[in-house]
C-alpha cells in the first residue's frame, strides 16, 4: 500500500468565528520577532480547539476532506497536512483554535504589516520552526519530506501560499524525489518539462472535474490519483497533461485592465448594498462588463474592502 501525503493550504473560511484576540489585525507589533511572540502567546492561550479538520469550511476544504476518505483506491494510505498562515503545518488531527491569518498582503489579518522589510517568507521561517504541531511531528515541509523519505508527497495550494513556503518547498524538493505540486495558475505549472514538479492545468480542466476555479487545483490531485496508471509523480502528470491535451484551447477574452483602486470601489459598493455577496459571484459580474481581473486578486481585494467596510458603514451612519 502507498502512503501518500496530501498538503493544503487553510481557508478563510471557518465553521466558527474566531475570537478578536485571534485575529492577527489585533496584533500592534511590526518586528517580526516581537509580532511572533505575540501571536504564539496568544495561541498558546486560546481555548475551544477542534482538530483542523473540523474547522475549516469551503469548497476547497470539502474536497480536500473527500480525498482524505480515500475509497477510490485502495492501494492508497492517505494523510493530510495544512499549510497554516496563523499556526505553521499542522495535520488534520492537529488541536487548533479558530484564528484568522493570511499570506495575503491585501487581507485585513495579514501576516506582515504594510511597508515592513521582512516578507510573508520570513514569516513563514520563524512559524514553522515553532510550530504548534504535535510534538514530534514534521512542522515544516522539508522536515515532512525527510521524515517520510519514499512516500508520495502532493501540494495543492494558491499561489500565494506556495510563495510564501517557497524557500521550504524548494528545500523539501532538493530531498525528496516523489513530490508534486498543483496549482492551476503559479508560473512554475505553466513548464511542459517531464522532470518538472509541478502539473500543468488551467481553468479548462473544470468541464471535467467540476466545481469552480477555487476548488480546480485539490479536484485537480484527486483526478490525477484516481487515474494514474501508477502512483508517481511523472505519471500524475502525465495524466494531467493527457486529459489537458484532448480539450478545446482556451478562450481569449478582450477585457479591460483595471486598477486595484477601481476593483476596490466597485467591491465596496456591491457590498454597501448586499453585505451577503461572496468573491466568486461578484468576479463573475465584474467579468460581465468586460473588465479582467485575475481571481485571486480580485479576491484578495474583495477580503481587504470587507475587513474594512464595518469601520465604512460606522461612519456614514454618523
Amino acid at each position: 500500500m502507498t502512503r501518500v501525503h496530501v498538503v493544503t493550504s487553510c481557508t478563510d473560511r471557518k465553521k466558527v468565528d474566531p475570537d478578536a484576540s485571534l485575529r492577527l489585525r489585533s496584533v500592534r507589533h511590526r518586528e517580526l520577532d516581537a509580532r511572533l511572540r505575540d501571536w504564539m502567546s496568544r495561541l498558546d492561550a486560546a481555548a475551544r480547539a477542534v482538530p483542523a479538520r473540523d474547522l475549516y469550511a469551503g469548497e476547497h476544504w470539502f474536497e480536500f476532506l473527500k480525498l482524505l476518505e480515500g475509497g477510490f483506491r485502495p492501494d492508497l494510505n492517505v494523510s493530510g497536512w495544512v499549510v497554516s498562515a496563523g499556526y505553521g503545518l499542522v495535520s488534520v488531527d492537529d488541536q487548533v483554535s479558530s484564528y484568522s491569518a493570511s499570506f495575503s498582503r491585501q487581507a485585513a489579518d495579514s501576516v506582515s504589516p504594510a511597508d515592513v522589510a521582512w516578507t510573508q517568507k520570513d514569516w513563514w521561517a520563524g512559524l514553522s520552526g515553532q510550530s504548534r504541531s504535535t510534538v514530534g511531528q514534521p512542522r515544516n515541509l522539508h522536515e515532512l519530506a525527510t521524515s517520510a523519505p519514499e512516500d508520495l508527497i502532493l501540494i495543492a495550494a494558491s499561489p500565494t501560499y506556495l510563495n510564501a513556503v517557497d524557500e521550504d518547498l524548494q528545500a523539501a524538493m532538493g530531498s525528496h524525489r516523489n513530490m508534486l505540486v498543483f496549482c492551476s495558475s503559479h508560473p512554475r505549472a505553466r513548464q511542459i518539462d517531464t522532470g518538472s514538479r509541478y502539473a500543468a492545468f488551467d481553468s479548462r480542466l473544470r468541464a471535467v472535474v467540476g466545481g469552480s476555479q477555487i476548488g480546480l487545483n485539490i479536484r485537480t490531485l484527486a483526478f490525477a490519483l484516481a487515474n494514474a496508471t501508477e502512483l508517481s509523480p511523472s505519471s500524475l502528470r502525465s495524466t494531467v497533461a493527457a486529459l489537458m491535451s484532448e480539450l478545446p484551447a482556451p478562450q481569449v477574452h478582450d477585457r479591460t485592465v483595471a486598477t486595484d483602486d477601481e476593483i476596490r470601489d466597485f467591491v465596496r459598493a456591491a457590498l454597501m448594498s448586499d453585505r451577503a455577496l461572496r468573491p466568486t459571484s461578484l468576479l463573475r459580474r465584474w467579468r460581465s462588463m468586460d473588465r479582467a481581473c485575475e481571481q485571486g486578486r480580485f479576491r484578495d481585494l474583495f477580503v481587504e474592502v470587507q475587513g474594512h467596510l464595518p469601520d465604512e458603514l460606522e461612519l456614514e451612519l454618523r
